[in-house]
């Protein structure tokens, strides 16, 4: 007899939520509802921690990631069942914050270039305060050294040099 091993945790991975009611509101199910968008945890498959199934028609609504289940779980041990559905939404997958540093800048490899014009690397820089968007084609000298041509372009043209008309400029070069 051969034994089989769970390498994804435990096998059903929500006991203690099995039959608890939730109300999907993810983009998904926004788009596409079923009923009345509630929905009952039974037991999950691995690597998924629960399945979500409608509680009016029976049809398989997607699964509950073992993050999602831990949550619940620790909420409701901590708070107590709730008494009305635990509503479940798309967790937002947000950027780390990045702030570019004066007078610095990088660029990568352009995977949107479809022309021979377009630029082969693009990117941002930071100079004097003022973001600039950097594209650079990769270029060869005459004897075939390889160089990197770089192109600067503000932003917004609100972080750039404040335009004046020839009258004001003028009028600022103009003694009295």
């Amino acid at each position: 007899m051969s034994v089989q091993h769970d390498m994804f945790g435990a096998e059903s991975g929500a006991p203690g939520l099995v039959g608890t009611t939730v109300r999907l509101a993810r983009p998904a199910d926004l788009e596409r509802p079923c009923c009345a968008n509630l929905a009952v945890i039974h037991p999950g498959k691995p690597p998924h921690a629960a399945a979500l199934v409608c509680a009016d028609c029976g049809s398989h609504r997607g699964w509950l990631s073992h993050s999602a289940l831990k949550f619940i779980t620790e909420t409701t041990q901590r708070f107590g069942a709730p008494l009305e559905p635990i509503v479940l939404r798309q967790q937002e997958r947000t950027a780390m914050a990045y702030e570019q540093k004066d007078n610095t800048g990088s660029v990568f490899a352009n995977d949107r270039k479809t022309e021979d014009t377009h630029p082969d690397r693009t990117g941002t820089a930071k100079i004097d305060g003022v973001e600039y968007w950097v594209s650079g084609w990769l270029r060869k000298t005459k004897k075939g050294q390889p160089y990197l041509s770089l192109s600067f372009k503000p932003k917004n043209t609100d972080n750039a040099k404040p335009k004046t008309s020839n009258a004001e400029e003028l009028h600022n070069q103009v003694p009295f």
